[in-house]
């Protein structure tokens, strides 16, 4: 208790600093809330490895970093930001919007959510905490529940900004958000909780493309959480792309709840940060709902990259697909832990789910462990994980036919990978995903 006590009280002194101010702003409302949120993350603390949730996962460094803040935007050189924009930029006609966050805090110079189409409104989720008060009071925290999760806590107490996406009912037109979260360190900010939450009426189609990014080389605790409601018959494609520097730690929280008929496709694309932790959960609480879970994540060095991944069948008539690839080189480390959860009524569910690793370094660790717990007698549901090398006989079919051996070991890793990079509906994030898999390969995969 003594150690927990040391851990978290800079954050319960540095509440303390910034409560008066929120107090005397507009979004004064949310203070309880966040006064809740730091009792629970007192009492939860910053989990070790003898958490059973946290066992592969250590965390303890974060005691070593300063709690900062941005207080303001540090506008960074716009040729910096540029290439991070271009790297998602759609073609054509469609409707793709932009909202950027510099070290937490939204910048409007680098902003453009102009193209939307009607129907959708997105705000800075700091502007709209004081703006749509009665649409926020009554979701947020209903389906991130931070007693279950510390970070999660800690994000509720200290959020900022983020992007707040409503989708009024009825509209059918697909349109996009780039969420880009830019991280500089510059002023000796050190932290940053961007807070999502995407609202999705009944019959209606969005996509959200969270989108984490380094200038700087600096250690710093990037701790998103995105909620997400996804009425009866919509349809939410959810994109996270982790591509920070070796500084970061990235602890991520994303959970949603889906309606009936509705359909959710998630997909997580890691390469990024020192330490990645991706809690995802989602909810099946309507029947005819179906959601599919994709990620790919590419490690080297001493990276360590952690999905812990639950979905919740809690109807009849539900299907749920899971599927996750990790490549690992040098000495990085890779962690999943996917729970698939059928509760009693959940008759006829469908559910698969498949984790696969690919080790190119004898140094290279993976510990997966994927969950079935099933309470209904009629349901059709798998799981299945492979751990595995280059196969030798592939690698000698290609060097037979005068293809050399590096072209050999990239070939096989692209084809390894592109399962989870095909399943990507949105081009930019297929063509980015493909990207970010030739440079680490480039760095090296052996």
């Amino acid at each position: 208790m003594t150690h927990v006590t040391e851990a978290v009280h800079p954050y319960l002194r540095h509440f303390e600093t910034l409560e008066s101010a929120w107090r005397a702003n507009s979004g004064s409302w949310a203070v309880p809330m966040r006064r809740r949120a730091i009792t629970t993350f007192g009492e939860l603390g910053i989990p070790t490895p003898k958490h059973e949730e946290w066992k592969y996962t250590d965390v303890r460094e974060l005691e070593k970093l300063p709690l900062i803040h941005a207080s303001a935007v540090a506008e960074p050189d716009p040729a910096l930001i540029a290439p991070l924009i271009e790297a998602l930029r759609a073609e054509g006609d469609e409707l793709v919007s932009r909202l950027v966050l510099v070290d937490g805090r939204f910048s409007e110079r680098f902003s453009d959510v102009s193209r939307l189409p009607t129907g959708v409104t997105v705000l800075p989720f700091g502007r709209a905490v004081a703006e749509r008060r009665a649409e926020i009071e009554a979701s947020l925290g209903t389906v991130a529940v931070s007693q279950a999760h510390p970070f999660v806590a800690l994000n509720t107490a200290f959020f900022q900004d983020g992007a707040y996406v409503h989708v009024a009912r009825g509209t059918r037109q697909m349109g996009a958000l780039h969420v880009l979260h830019v991280t500089t360190g510059a002023g000796g900010v050190t932290a940053s909780h961007p807070r999502n939450l995407i609202l999705l009426e009944e019959s209606t189609q969005f996509r959200v493309i969270e989108d984490y990014s380094s200038l700087g080389t600096e250690p710093f605790l990037t701790n998103p959480v995105t909620e997400a409601l996804v009425g009866p018959n919509a349809r939410l494609e959810l994109y996270k792309i982790g591509r920070e520097s070796a500084g970061v730690f990235h602890l991520a929280g994303t959970f949603l709840q889906m309606d009936r008929d509705s359909h959710v496709h998630t997909h997580n694309l890691s390469q990024g940060s020192r330490l990645t932790r991706n809690d995802l959960g989602v909810e099946l609480n309507g029947t005819g709902g179906e959601c599919v879970l994709n990620g790919l994540n590419v490690a080297q060095s001493r990276q360590l990259m952690d999905d812990h991944t639950t979905i919740i069948h809690a109807v009849p008539h539900c299907a749920s697909r899971e599927y996750y690839r990790s490549v690992l080189s040098d000495e990085s480390q890779g962690v999943f832990n996917g729970k698939v959860l059928v509760r009693q009524d959940a008759q006829k569910t469908d559910g698969i789910q498949s984790n696969n690793a690919l080790i190119l370094s004898p140094r290279a660790l993976m510990n997966t462990k994927p969950q079935l717990e099933i309470f209904a007698d009629d349901v059709r549901c798998t799981h299945g994980a492979t751990i595995g090398q280059l196969d030798a006989e592939s690698l000698f079919y290609l060097r037979s036919r005068g293809i050399d051996r590096e072209s050999a070991r990239r070939m096989l890793v692209h084809a390894f990978a592109s399962d989870v990079v095909e399943r990507m509906e949105w081009k930019p994030v297929r063509e980015l995903a493909s990207a970010m898999l030739d440079r680490s390969l480039g760095h090296g995969i052996g």
